[in-house]
């Protein structure tokens, strides 16, 4: 392997950003294997990402084998070349000497320009995937390190989630989900991933978050929501009647009118201190919020009568 000899590119130094180091992240989205290495976005290449493609690129020579993490990846071997040449220090990549290059933890990174990070490069339909998956992580089992790995992979770091007591997160509205036809009560949050580790004093993970770009000035609430039952009226009944040689089946549709009301209670705005990580608590004022609706409870019985 031989070094990029100066060039005027080489001689542009302050147009062009250092050697970059740290862990290889990648993400495949829309037929391509993006790569980022820590925080910082490489670029992307073109790959074969399941047998059939993968054979058929085999068969016609087309694709070359780079092992990244330990994992092998099945890459466009012309695209690769390119993205080694434009994206290294090495510049004498080629065909002839492609496998000299195929060990990818090994190369020594040197992007031409400053792309942002990996999030910032992939679909929003993929980044939030990810953004899902890490905020599942964090919440339901604390895995933090396979959050750092979602992260570097290119989760959105700046949509919001629920955390409601006893209900699960959603990743929408606050009641996503919820039964209509129960009584509920619960504590509830809305944050980010950078919020959720500020209230939970996991301040490591809040600074790796803020490396990657988060949004330390987002701001969160917590509240407290009832969902009541306030009245109960009789809907009807249906009958529907079967008949057999020896048998009168008779199913019974009983309906009830729930009359149902839906207190939201307001309580804190939270944000990040960007300095130490720690949460700022404003009490929320807002008026408590409250929605009411009728919802039908229908339950059936079977009668079976003897000729």
């Amino acid at each position: 392997m031989s070094t990029r000899p100066t060039s005027s590119r080489a001689l542009n130094l302050h147009a062009q950003p250092a050697a970059v180091k740290g862990k290889v992240f990648t993400t495949v989205d829309n037929g391509k294997l993006h790569v980022a290495v820590g925080n910082r976005y490489v670029g992307a290449i073109d790959s074969y990402n399941n047998c059939v493609s993968r054979f058929v690129a085999n068969l016609f020579g087309w694709s070359e084998q780079v092992a990244i993490n330990g994992k092998v990846r099945h890459v466009e071997r012309e695209e690769y070349i390119r993205f080694l040449n434009e994206n290294t220090v090495y510049n004498d990549v080629c065909a002839d000497n492609i496998k000299n290059y195929v060990d990818f933890n090994a190369l020594k990174i040197e992007p031409m320009e400053d792309k942002g990070t990996m999030r910032q490069n992939i679909s929003q339909y993929k980044a939030n995937y990810l953004f899902q998956k890490l905020a599942s992580a964090i919440v339901d089992k604390a895995d933090y390190e396979k959050a750092k790995k979602l992260v570097g992979k290119g989760a959105d770091l700046d949509r919001f989630f629920w955390v409601r007591e006893g209900q699960g997160i959603s990743f929408t509205t606050l009641t996503a989900g919820l039964s209509k036809k129960n009584a509920l009560e619960f504590q509830a949050g809305r944050y980010t991933p950078l919020l959720y580790a500020a209230v939970v004093n996991n301040k490591s993970f809040a600074e790796y978050l803020d490396s990657f770009g988060a949004d330390c000035s987002a701001q969160g609430e917590t509240l407290k929501f009832k969902r009541k039952i306030v009245g109960v009226s009789p809907g009807g009944t249906v009958v529907r009647t079967t008949e057999s040689d020896s048998h009168i089946q008779q199913r019974v549709e009983t309906s009830t009118i729930l009359d149902m009301q839906d207190i939201t209670v307001p309580q804190y705005y939270i944000q990040c201190n960007p300095d130490d990580y720690s949460v700022l608590w404003t009490e929320n004022r807002e008026p408590k919020i409250i929605n009411n609706y009728d919802c039908s409870q229908v339950r059936y019985s079977t009668n079976l009568i003897r000729k």
